[in-house]
């Protein structure tokens, strides 16, 4: 029971009986278990053996009067870890589940040898398989789960740089190429090293990514800059099937770790050429993942068109926007894509996951469906007419899928609600580029009919005499990947389009204004004014000058398709959670993201919390700091590019095609350090000189010289690094980007007149030096690539 506690004492017999040493288990608890409390006399006894106890409950540890406790379901959440290997490719190893999962295709194992998972399994498969499914699940299952790469679109040079290591590169001699294939089943052959792909997929073995370190190295350093994510192959298929476009307005009702809501900010940007004006609404329920883990992922993919927020999904309120055209003065806004993919048991993920063996529990699908249950509904009745939403689960068990499926899609007439072909949807998604004609058509499990949920005239779902029609367009639509197709996890998928609204909840409710809620959480946005004469103009006008923005965002009458993507967007200031105080902080936001952010409310229901909204793109230096420069707002890296392609002051470009050894010799030294001096102290220590530059190195510095004055122009600098990737690449690999200049990465910088120092993460510094200068693991005592320099037979070949 949750409702009781474990000793210390307790804890010292466990950690003799799972042969986990008392220090490491104590840390796993305080780092996991909020309500955890320690003796501050043991805190002391131990602090001198180095234990990360003692500085994680430093505060904590002055509670003298309280015993060192903690909650008896959060024990046994770590004790599960504890007593596993702490490494996840160790987990995906474990020899003893291995064998159980052999076993069951070496003939029947008696029934109280096998975990309850493996029954489970078993009846799936023999109730709705042939023998020979069964058997390959089993053999397919035994095996750990491919390591899995997906390639991001919104920003082009990371993706470049990605390409360059995994595809491109002619002297691959760091082994990359051989191990990492593009996943063809998923792309398709011809699209497989085309890069206008949107979901360019990479994949290996799980044990070959692990046995190279430069692999490891290289994907870590793609994945902590934003180039590339590990995802699961199989999850990507509920959001192409969607067929985002940058116009639509798209909802992700339980969005954390993120990946489903990034692929769908790729669609967005591909389709709609890098300018996506739409809206992407990330939900989720946890705090901890809605307020630190999604919007710290989403902030690495620098999108305008997206928002976070943390709310419970199954309460998710209708939404409204002032609308003067309308009755009651407010229209009712709804979404056209919903990602609707619901908590589940996960027994598809056993492959990765093989604890699930031991954990599985029956009776927690019987806690989870109603959850499922509720959230598609409200999916459903958020979705506008003619939009289309995704229901998936990485689960394979039916009372998860098709027969939550049953159990709402019965309550709607097949004229409002249509349920779409998963397989036709993914085969016509870009013209027919997904190559997934492997799958089986219509592999659903047909779930027995029950009984309408009323007989009354009025009832707008189905009749009885319809329901065996509904539950065999559920079997025959509805996408089910098993393991073995693919080598992939196993997933389930539904599309649902709303053709018509016909429950009374379409209808506006009286005196809808008065009941209108505000948004909560500490996010607070107000449009800038920014045109002539307004409150806000002379402050836009100063940074517009300063980096030679010719007609900033709002300051024309409208904008149109063809102007650059700054343009098109919103300038916002980002208040106190007051509304009070100076603004320090503009987003830009795409329109539909400004709108949501200002004029739509939710109607009644709980509070939604706004966590994330759009990109930062300028900031206000803290305190006193640069007081002299023409301008004290800086450009912020996640904005960067969008700036850079308006900046026509400000900005500093290492074209690395061209440049002297001294200017690549500064680039390296600038993302090593994360600063370049320029000013040191005499012999004496008494007055500071300029350091000597080489003349190319000056030249690139002269911009921000002002010669009259003999005076640094400091602030705010957008730098760039372009080229010295394609001198190392096959030009077979190239396709689409043959014809092409190098995309540009940009990043934000500050110039103080004593030191140029780059505003960047360490990872970003990380990827410049892998990416520019093949240096691997560069903050660890990395070395650098072999040489991928052409030869001469290569020359003469080509």
């Amino acid at each position: 029971s949750n409702n009781h506690a474990v000793s210390f004492e307790g804890v010292q017999r466990l950690s003799e009986a799972i042969n986990v040493p008392q220090l490491e288990l104590k840390a796993m608890l305080l780092a996991y278990c909020p309500r955890a409390v320690i003796f501050e006399k043991l805190v002391r006894k131990e602090a001198d053996k180095g234990s990360i106890v003692a500085t994680a409950e430093s505060k904590r540890a002055r509670q003298e009067e309280l015993p060192w406790s903690t909650n008896v379901g959060d024990l046994c959440f770590v004790i599960l870890g504890a007593s596993a290997p702490a490494e996840v490719r160790e987990r995906r190893r474990l020899d003893t589940n291995k064998e159980v999962l052999a076993s069951l295709t070496n003939g029947p194992v008696d029934a109280t040898d096998v975990p309850p998972l493996i029954r489970h399994f078993r009846n799936i498969f023999a109730t709705h398989f042939t023998e020979k499914d069964a058997t390959e699940f089993f053999q397919t299952a035994a095996k750990p789960l491919p390591m899995a790469l997906r390639l991001h679109r919104t920003e082009s040079a990371l993706h470049e740089a990605a390409l360059h290591f995994l595809l491109r590169r002619r002297v691959d001699a760091n082994g990359l190429q051989s191990i990492v294939k593009p996943v063809e089943w998923l792309v398709g052959a011809d699209n497989a090293k085309s890069t206008s792909f949107v979901c360019q997929s990479f994949s290996c073995t799980h044990d070959d990514y692990h046995a190279n370190p430069n692999l490891i190295s290289v994907c870590k350093t793609l994945h902590s800059s934003g180039a590339l994510s590990f995802q699961e192959l199989v999850s990507v298929l509920p959001v192409l099937g969607l067929g985002i476009k940058g116009s639509h307005r798209v909802l992700d009702m339980c969005a954390a770790p993120g990946s489903k809501t990034l692929l769908a900010v790729d669609m967005a940007s591909v389709e709609a050429g890098g300018k996506p004006l739409g809206l992407i609404w990330a939900n989720e329920k946890d705090h901890s993942k809605a307020m630190q883990t999604l919007p710290a992922r989403i902030k690495r993919h620098h999108a305008p068109n997206v928002v976070t927020t943390k709310c419970d999904a199954t309460q998710l309120p209708m939404l409204f926007r002032a609308d003067a055209s309308q009755e009651q003065g407010v229209a009712s806004v709804r979404f056209d894509r919903i990602i609707c993919d619901v908590p589940c048991s996960g027994d598809g993920t056993v492959r990765k996951e093989r604890s699930l063996i031991g954990t599985w529990n029956e009776r927690y699908i019987e806690s989870l469906v109603p959850t499922q249950i509720k959230l598609l509904r409200r999916g459903l009745e958020l979705l506008e007419e003619g939009g289309v939403l995704a229901y998936s689960t990485c689960s394979l068990n039916p009372k998860e899928d098709e027969e939550v499926l049953f159990e709402v899609m019965k309550n709607y007439s097949p004229s409002s609600m249509q349920l779409l072909s998963v397989r036709e949807a993914l085969l016509t998604t870009y013209d027919g580029a997904v190559a997934l004609n492997t799958f089986p058509s219509g592999n659903g499990v047909r779930v027995t009919p029950t009984a309408p949920c009323s007989e009354d005239p009025k009832f707008r779902g189905h009749r009885a005499q319809d329901l065996p029609i509904l539950a065999d367009t559920i079997a025959s639509t509805v996408l089910r990947v098993l393991p073995q197709t693919h080598d992939t996890g196993g997933f389930f998928v539904a599309l649902i389009k709303k053709i018509t609204h016909t429950s009374p909840a379409a209808q506006l409710p009286p005196n809808v204004a008065s009941k209108l809620n505000h948004w909560t959480g500490h996010k607070r946005f107000k449009p800038l004014s920014v045109k002539e004469g307004e409150a806000d103009a002379p402050m836009w006008s100063q940074i517009c000058d300063f980096y030679g923005i010719p007609n900033g965002p709002q300051q024309q009458a409208q904008p149109t398709e063809a102007d650059p993507y700054f343009n098109q967007l919103v300038p916002m200031a980002y208040l106190n959670p007051d509304g009070n105080g100076p603004t320090k902080r503009i987003q830009l936001l795409s329109p539909m993201a400004a709108d949501w952010a200002t004029r739509v409310r939710p109607y009644k229901g709980p509070g939604i919390d706004f966590v994330l909204g759009g990109v930062r793109a300028f900031e206000l230096y803290d305190g006193t700091y640069l007081s002299n420069a023409d301008c004290r707002w800086r450009v912020v890296s996640e904005a960067s590019s969008i700036v850079a392609e308006v900046a026509t002051k400000r900005k500093m470009l290492f074209d690395l095609d061209s440049a002297t050894e001294e200017v690549k010799a500064i680039l390296k030294q600038l993302f090593t350090d994360g600063f370049l001096l320029l000013l040191e102290m005499d012999e004496d220590g008494q007055q500071a000189r300029a350091i000597p530059m080489a003349p190319s190195v000056e030249a690139l510095f002269e911009p921000f010289l002002n010669k009259s004055a003999d005076q640094w122009l400091v602030g705010g600098i957008i730098l760039g690094v372009r080229g010295g990737l394609k001198a190392f690449e096959d030009p077979a690999t190239l396709g689409d980007d043959a014809s092409k200049p190098q995309s540009t990465w940009w990043m934000s910088a500050t110039f103080s007149g004593k030191k140029l120092e780059l505003s960047v993460d360490i990872s970003c510094r990380a990827f410049g030096l892998t990416a520019y200068f093949n240096i691997l693991d560069p903050f660890l005592g990395g070395k650098g690539l072999p040489s991928a320099t052409p030869t001469v037979t290569e020359e003469i070949d080509e």
